[in-house]
C-alpha cells in the first residue's frame, strides 16, 4: 500500500474509481472524479480489498467492493510516517463505532401534514411533519458535511419514506483523521472524500434495508393483502435521497448529512450511442443484423430476449430473478436435453480465456452456478452477488461469440456450432490444447484480446474485475 494514493487525474493503468461525479443539487456542479492509484506488486489490490471487506463484515459494518475501495483510499490518505500502512489500517478498522442512519426517500409530491402511515419499519409522512429545516442544518453544520442547505426549501412538504437503521461505521470525523484530510486536500475536497464513504455506506444500507423490508411484507404480499413496491419507488427517477448519520465518539455527538439526486437518471442516450454501437458490432464481428430465415440467428434472438429480461430484472433490483433468467438463457442455448455438466463444459470452453481462468476451473464454477440455481428453486437460498457477476460475464462473452460466428457465416445452426464445441471440449479432456484457429472458429477471440463495447449500462465494472481477479488467483 506504500505507493497507493488518491488522484484526480485518471491514471493510464492500475486504478480503481474512488468517486464518480455526483450531483448534490441541480444548482451546483458535480463533485469531481477521484481515482485510487496503486502500483504493480505481488500483493494484488483485490486481495487487500478482500481483507478490508472481511474485517468490516466481521465488525458488522456495511461493506461492499466500493465501500472497501473508498475506505482504502481514506486509509492511505490519513497515513503519517509513524506507523506502517498495515498497522494504520488495522487501527482504523478497529475504531468502527455504532451509529444510527436516518434514511429518507423524498418524492416531488405534496403531502398533507396530517398524513401519516407506518408500514412495518417504514414511515410515510410529509417531510415538514417529520423534521424541520433547522434540525437538518444543525446536524449538517455539526458534522461539517457537504449537505447543501438550499435543497430544504425545495423538499419541504413533499412525500418522504422514512426508515432508521442501526449500523457501524468508521468515524472519519475523528480529529486525528479529519485534520489530516483537511490539511492535505483542503476543506472542499477533504469533505468530498469523507462524503463519498458515508454516501456509499448510505446507499449500501438502503439496498440491504430494501431486502429487509421485503421480508417484513412477505406474509401480506404472499396472501395478496398488500403490494408495496419499495424498490421501485426508491429507484425511481423522481426519488431523491436524504441520509443522516448520527453517532457518539470521543465523548462528542457527531453527525453527517447527505443529499443526492436520484441515482436512476432518465434513460436518454447520448446522440451518437446507437451509431457507435452499430459500428462496433460491424467492425468487431462483421455483424450488421439478424437474418430472419437463418436458424442460427433465430436461436441468437431467443437467447437475447431472455438476457434482455434478465437485464431488466437486474436494473429493477431483482437480482435473484436476474440470476434465474441468465441460467435459463444458457439452458435455452446449450441444453438440448444435456446435463448441467455438459452445459458447464460448453460455456467454460467459450469463455475461460476471456475470464483469465483455466477450462477445468471455470467448468467447475459453472456447475456450482447450476447447483446454486437448484438450491434457489428448491430451498429458497438466494445467490450471492459474486455468483451473479460471474454468470453475467459468462452470458455476455457467450453472446459475443455468437455474434462472431453469425457475422462470419461459419455455421447454419446452433446445433452445428455446439457439435464443434463438444469436439474441442473432448480434445481438452485428452490433454491436447486445441489450436487457436479452431477456437477462433467457434467465436473465441485470439488469446490476449478482449471485446469491449463502446457503451455499457452502469453495472459496477469493479465488481466484474473483482470476480475475474478471484478466478485468476485460484486458477
Amino acid at each position: 500500500m506504500s505507493n497507493t494514493k488518491l488522484v484526480t487525474d485518471k491514471p493510464e493503468k492500475n486504478f480503481e474509481v474512488f468517486a464518480e461525479p455526483r450531483f448534490h443539487t441541480m444548482d451546483v456542479n458535480p463533485t469531481p472524479s477521484v481515482y485510487l492509484s496503486y502500483p504493480e506488486s505481488e500483493l494484488k489490490l483485490g486481495s487487500v480489498l478482500k481483507c478490508i471487506i472481511s474485517d468490516m463484515t466481521h465488525r458488522g459494518s456495511p461493506v461492499n467492493h466500493q465501500i472497501a475501495t473508498t475506505g482504502l483510499g481514506l486509509i492511505v490518505e490519513t497515513k503519517d510516517g509513524a506507523d506502517s500502512h498495515v498497522d494504520h489500517a488495522n487501527r482504523i478498522l478497529k475504531e468502527v463505532t455504532a451509529a444510527k442512519l436516518y434514511m429518507h426517500e423524498i418524492f416531488d409530491r405534496d403531502l398533507a401534514p396530517e398524513y401519516q402511515v407506518k408500514v412495518q419499519s417504514l414511515e410515510i409522512k410529509s417531510f415538514r411533519n417529520r423534521v424541520s429545516e433547522e434540525k437538518i442544518l444543525w446536524w449538517a453544520e455539526r458534522g461539517n458535511s457537504s449537505f447543501p442547505p438550499q435543497v430544504l426549501s425545495k423538499i419541504d412538504g413533499k412525500t418522504t419514506l422514512r426508515s432508521v437503521e442501526e449500523i457501524k461505521i468508521v468515524d472519519w470525523m475523528a480529529k486525528h483523521l479529519y485534520s489530516k484530510l483537511m490539511n492535505k486536500w483542503g476543506p472542499t475536497m477533504g469533505i468530498n472524500l469523507i462524503d463519498e464513504y458515508y454516501f456509499q455506506a448510505f446507499m449500501h444500507t438502503r439496498k440491504t434495508y430494501s431486502l429487509k423490508f421485503k421480508d417484513e411484507l412477505s406474509l401480506l404480499e404472499a396472501g395478496g393483502l398488500d403490494r408495496f413496491d419499495f424498490e421501485g419507488l426508491s429507484n425511481s427517477v423522481l426519488c431523491n435521497k436524504l441520509g443522516l448519520f448520527s453517532w457518539k465518539n470521543e465523548n462528542t455527538n457527531k453527525a453527517w448529512a447527505l443529499f443526492g439526486l436520484s441515482d436512476s437518471p432518465l434513460n436518454l442516450p447520448p446522440p451518437d450511442k446507437y451509431k457507435c454501437c452499430e459500428v462496433w458490432l460491424k467492425e468487431e464481428f462483421s455483424f450488421i443484423g439478424f437474418t430472419p430465415d437463418k436458424p442460427l440467428d433465430n436461436s441468437i434472438q431467443k437467447y437475447c430476449k431472455i438476457l434482455q429480461r434478465a437485464e431488466w430484472h437486474g436494473s429493477d433490483g431483482r437480482e435473484d430473478e436476474e440470476f434465474l433468467f441468465r441460467v435459463i438463457a444458457l439452458d435455452l442455448l446449450f441444453s438440448d436435453r444435456a446435463e448441467s455438466v455438459q452445459i458447464a463444459k460448453r460455456s467454460a470452453l467459450l469463455t475461460h480465456n476471456q475470464l483469465n481462468s483455466s477450462f477445468d476451473e471455470l467448468a467447475k464454477k459453472v456447475r456450482k452456478l447450476y447447483d446454486i440455481r437448484s438450491k434457489f428453486v428448491h430451498e429458497g437460498k438466494l445467490p450471492e452477488l459474486a455468483e451473479l457477476v460471474l454468470l453475467k460475464k459468462i452470458c455476455r462473452e457467450t453472446l459475443w461469440c455468437l455474434l462472431y460466428i453469425s457475422g462470419q457465416n461459419l455455421y447454419h445452426s446452433v446445433d452445428q456450432w455446439i457439435d464443434e464445441i463438444d469436439f474441442l471440449s473432448h480434445t481438452l479432456k485428452t490433454e491436447r490444447v486445441p489450436e487457436e484457429p479452431s477456437l477462433i472458429r467457434i467465436g473465441i477471440p485470439p488469446l490476449g484480446e478482449s471485446r469491449t463495447p463502446p457503451y455499457a449500462v452502469n453495472d459496477d465494472q469493479h465488481r466484474l474485475n473483482s470476480v475475474i481477479s478471484e478466478l485468476t488467483d485460484h486458477s
